[in-house]
C-alpha cells in the first residue's frame, strides 16, 4: 500500500526513540548529540517511508487508544461508584451480551475487511472495492438488525418463564432481562461500526478508524448518565442500558459520514464489481476465529454472572479491564501494520515483511512490560477507585499479566496471519484457546470464584499465542518472539 523507500529514513522509528534515550547520557557534548538525535527522530516521522509512516500510524492508534483507555477507566469507574458493584455488575453483563452478539453480526467482514481493502487498493481494483463497501454495510446492518430483533424475543419470552415460580407466585427475574431488552437496540449500530473500523483501517485511515467506537461512544455513555444524574435521575442499569443505546447510535452516525467521505477520495465514484463468493471465502474462516475471539474476550465475565454475583462480575471486570488497558498496545501497533503486512505479503517482499514484523514485536513487548509493572505497582489504587469492595480483584491483575506479556511477546501474530493467507491457522489457534477458557471458566469459577475465571482465561490466551507462534514460523519461515529480535540485535 505505501510505496519502499531505501535509505537513511528507512530506520525504525522506534529505534531511533530508544537510541536517542541511550545517547544523551555523559560526555561533554550531550546536548548536541542530544539535539542531533531529536532530528533525526524527526526526520524518520516525517519521511514517507514504509516505517516510518508505521511509525506514525502506531503513534496516532496508540494515541487514541491511550485516550481511550483514559475515559474508558473514568467512565467505569464513575459508573460503579454511581451504580454500585450490583447494579454495575448487571449493566457490565449486559454490554458483554452485545459485544458477543454485536461481534457476530459483523459475519467475520469487521476483520476480513482489513485484508480485502489493503489488497484491492493495493491491486487498485476501485470498482469492485467500491462493491465491497457498498455490499459489507448493507449486509452488517441487516444481519444486526434480524439478530437484535430475535434476541429481543428470546430475552422477553426467558423472563417471562424466569419471573414465574413453581408454585405459581411471581419470582424475581434469574437474570437481567429488562436491561438486555433495551441493551440489545444497540447491537445494529456496535456491528457497523465495528465494520467501519475495519474498512477505515484497511486503507490506513487510523484515526477514523479508531475515535468513534473508543473515544466518541463512552464519552457520550458519560455524558448521558451525568445528565440524567443532574436531572435527579436514580442511576442504574436501566439507565446505563439506556444511555449505552444512544451513544452506540450516535458515534455510528458520525463514523458513517467520515467513513462516506473517505471511500469518496479514496475510492471515487464509477462502476460497482460485486465478488461475494470470494469475499466470503477470505472471511469465513476470519468468522469462525471472530466468535472464538469473542468467546476469548467475554466468556469470563459470562461465567460468573450466571454463576457467581453481579458484585463479583463488577469487581472481575474492573480488574480485567483494567489490565486490559496494556492490550491497547498490541492493537495499536497491529492497527499500524496490518495493511502494511498485507502489502508486502501480495508483492512477495519476504526481507520487508521479516523487517515489519520485527518492528511489531519490538513496538508491542517492551511498551506493554512496561505497562505491566506500572499497572501491578499500581494496582491497590486503582481498584479501590472503583470503591472499597473492589480491591479483591488484585489478584486477578497478577494472573492476568503473565497471559498479556506472553502474548506481547510474539507481536501482533495473529494480524500477521491474517493478512498472509494465514487466517484458517488463527481460526485454529483461537478455537482451541477459546474451548480451553470455556470449560476452564465453567470448571472453576464454581470452585475458585474470579481467581478460577482469571486462571481459565490466562491459560487460554498464553496457549493462543504459543499456537501462533508456531503457525507464524511453519508458515512464513520468519520467528516472531521477541527473543529473536533480541538476538539479532546483539553483536555477533
Amino acid at each position: 500500500m505505501f510505496p519502499v523507500e531505501q535509505g537513511h529514513h528507512s530506520k525504525a522509528v522506534m529505534s531511533e526513540i530508544s537510541s536517542s534515550t541511550c545517547s544523551v547520557a555523559g560526555g561533554s557534548g550531550w546536548p548536541a548529540r542530544a539535539l542531533d538525535r531529536v532530528r533525526r527522530v524527526w526526520n524518520a516521522l516525517t519521511s514517507r517511508g514504509d516505517r516510518a509512516v508505521d511509525g506514525r500510524n502506531a503513534m496516532v492508534a496508540f494515541a487514541v487508544r491511550v485516550a481511550s483507555a483514559a475515559i474508558l477507566f473514568v467512565s467505569q469507574v464513575l459508573l460503579a461508584r454511581w451504580m454500585g458493584a450490583a447494579e454495575y455488575g448487571t449493566y457490565v453483563y449486559a454490554w458483554t451480551v452485545v459485544l458477543v452478539l454485536g461481534g457476530m453480526a459483523t459475519v467475520g467482514l469487521n476483520i476480513g475487511a482489513l485484508r480485502i481493502v489493503s489488497e484491492l487498493r493495493e491491486t487498485s481494483a476501485l470498482a469492485e472495492l467500491r462493491g465491497f463497501l457498498a455490499a459489507s454495510r448493507l449486509l452488517v446492518l441487516a444481519v444486526g438488525c434480524a439478530v437484535a430483533a430475535a434476541s429481543i424475543y428470546a430475552a422477553n419470552i426467558w423472563a417471562g418463564h424466569a419471573g414465574i415460580g413453581h408454585t405459581g407466585t411471581v419470582q424475581p427475574p434469574a437474570a437481567p432481562w429488562s436491561v438486555l431488552a433495551i441493551i440489545l437496540l444497540a447491537v445494529p449500530a456496535y456491528a457497523v461500526t465495528d465494520l467501519q473500523d475495519g474498512i477505515s483501517r484497511g486503507w490506513a485511515r487510523i484515526t477514523s478508524a479508531l475515535v468513534a467506537p473508543y473515544v466518541l461512544r463512552p464519552l457520550f455513555i458519560l455524558a448521558g448518565l451525568a445528565g440524567m444524574m443532574i436531572a435527579g435521575v436514580r442511576l442504574g442499569a436501566v439507565e446505563a442500558a439506556i444511555a449505552a443505546v444512544a451513544a452506540t447510535w450516535a458515534a455510528w452516525a458520525i463514523q458513517s459520514i467520515v467513513v462516506w467521505r473517505d471511500a469518496r477520495r479514496l475510492a471515487g465514484k464509477g462502476p460497482r464489481t460485486y465478488r461475494g463468493g470470494s469475499w466470503l471465502r477470505t472471511t469465513a474462516p476470519l468468522f469462525a476465529m471472530s466468535i472464538c475471539d469473542l468467546a476469548m474476550q467475554n466468556i469470563d465475565v459470562i461465567a460468573i454472572s450466571n454463576l457467581s454475583t453481579p458484585a463479583q462480575a463488577g469487581i472481575y471486570f474492573a480488574a480485567a479491564k483494567t489490565m486490559a488497558l496494556i492490550l491497547f498496545v498490541h492493537y495499536a501497533v497491529g492497527s499500524a501494520l496490518a495493511n502494511r503486512y498485507s502489502a508486502l505479503a501480495t508483492r512477495g517482499d519476504k526481507a520487508g515483511l521479516r523487517e515489519a514484523v520485527r518492528d511489531g514485536v519490538r513496538w508491542t513487548f517492551w511498551p506493554s512490560l512496561v505497562l505491566a509493572a506500572v499497572m501491578l505497582g499500581s494496582g491497590p489504587w486503582l481498584l479501590a477507585l472503583f470503591g472499597p469492595q473492589f480491591t479483591d480483584g488484585l489478584p486477578v491483575m497478577g494472573i492476568l499479566a503473565v497471559a498479556i506479556l506472553a502474548r506481547a511477546s510474539i507481536g501482533p501474530a495473529e494480524t500477521l496471519l491474517n493478512m498472509t493467507g494465514g487466517q484458517r491457522d488463527c481460526a485454529r489457534s483461537l478455537m482451541i484457546a477459546a474451548l480451553t477458557n470455556g470449560i476452564g471458566c465453567f470448571v472453576l469459577v464454581p470452585r475458585f470464584g474470579i481467581l478460577g475465571a482469571a486462571a481459565a482465561v490466562s491459560t487460554a490466551m498464553t496457549l493462543g499465542a504459543f499456537l501462533n507462534w508456531r503457525a507464524v514460523r511453519r508458515n512464513l519461515g520468519i520467528d516472531p518472539g521477541i527473543w529473536a529480535s533480541i538476538r539479532e540485535t546483539q553483536p555477533k
